[in-house]
């Protein structure tokens, strides 16, 4: 999610086949009811919550003359929430430069994670919540890196020439996928957690961008241009079975997988401005969710909250400080 991310219909896929691969999973357990959706805004550039049926609007985190977006939910609740911001950006090529940022679920405890004059961005946390993966572009361009929740231990994971960015994590830890432009193409990729194995999984001659794994791990849900305008597609993990989701004359981008597995929110130009919708995964019942008036949702995708609890074990993990550590920094705000 994010400041108005770079853009990229109703093929049905039988629930049968869905539920029959689900159940080979090996962590394929869902997690629990979904929360609220989490977004940004071009009302004010900051973060906003609303209730599922696009009720119950709430301020999180004005923008206060600065941009925030790429906002996700961390798991086990919805604690904490990471996000890129630049609000002490100073003057780049693009604009000012961002960071990554993490807050508590109710506006507190604004803290910083990276420190750079570069763009920092598209953070998605890592199944334990132990871990952020981000897009950086401290060394000239886009490549991965990830770091510990506290912003220590920045690695950088991919080193291309190429762009490489959009990293979401699986659901079991054991792989990454991301969209690299390294052949030539903007094609999806997937890695170890550690930047090991990287291996192509989409080869089309369009863009694609924005991929997100479905809470089982046995589905990854993407957008793409090769149909002439933004879609959204899904693929298996393994990279067979494309199918095309949306079939719009505007643009659908940003799917985000709600907790069951069941729906998908998005986002759409098709009113006029862009707005939050939800679909089943067949691409079925598509519904306007989340809109303001006249102003655009910023990255236009409503993340998901989910509710559920944190597993019985935990992974303990040994960091230590970065230039990158995290700090904690004013004002702090309410939503």
């Amino acid at each position: 999610m994010g400041s108005l991310k770079r853009l990229i219909g109703g093929l049905v896929i039988a629930a049968a086949v869905f539920a029959a691969s689900a159940s080979t999973a090996g962590s394929a357990q869902f997690p629990g009811a979904n929360g609220k959706f989490l977004f940004d805004s071009g009302l004010d550039g900051g973060l906003w919550t609303a209730n599922l049926d696009g009720t119950g609007l709430v301020s999180l985190v004005p923008g206060n003359n600065s941009q925030n977006g790429d906002a996700a939910w961390s798991p086990f609740g919805g604690a904490k929430i990471v996000f890129k911001s630049d609000r002490f950006g100073v003057s780049g090529t693009y604009g000012p430069t961002t960071d990554i940022f993490v807050v508590n679920a109710d506006g507190s405890g604004l803290t910083r994670l990276t420190t750079t004059t570069s763009y920092q961005t598209l953070p998605s946390w890592s199944p334990d919540g132990s871990k952020i993966v981000f897009t950086s572009y401290r060394d000239g361009d886009a490549n991965i890196y990830v770091m510990n929740a506290d912003g220590s231990g920045q690695t950088q994971l991919t080193s291309t020439t190429a762009h490489d960015e959009w990293p979401s994590w699986s659901p079991d830890g054991s792989k990454i996928v991301f969209r690299s432009l390294r052949n030539g193409e903007d094609d999806l990729y997937l890695m170890d957690p550690d930047g090991q194995n990287q291996t192509r999984l989409t080869t089309h001659s369009s863009t694609e961008f924005q991929p997100t794994w479905s809470p089982d791990g046995l589905k990854i849900a993407f957008c793409s241009q090769r149909d002439g305008n933004e879609e959204i597609y899904m693929i298996n993990a393994d990279g067979t079975n494309e199918l095309r989701i949306t079939n719009n004359p505007s643009s659908d981008q940003s799917p985000e997988w709600s907790a069951d597995g069941t729906e998908m929110a998005f986002g759409s130009s098709r009113s006029g401005k862009w707005s939050i919708w939800t679909m089943n995964v067949d691409g079925t019942n598509q519904t306007l969710r989340v809109a303001q008036g006249t102003s655009n949702i910023g990255g236009a995708s409503g993340y998901w909250q989910s509710i559920s609890s944190a597993p019985t074990t935990t992974t303990t993990t040994t960091t230590s400080p970065s230039a990158g550590a995290a700090t904690e920094v004013a004002p702090t705000f309410t939503g």
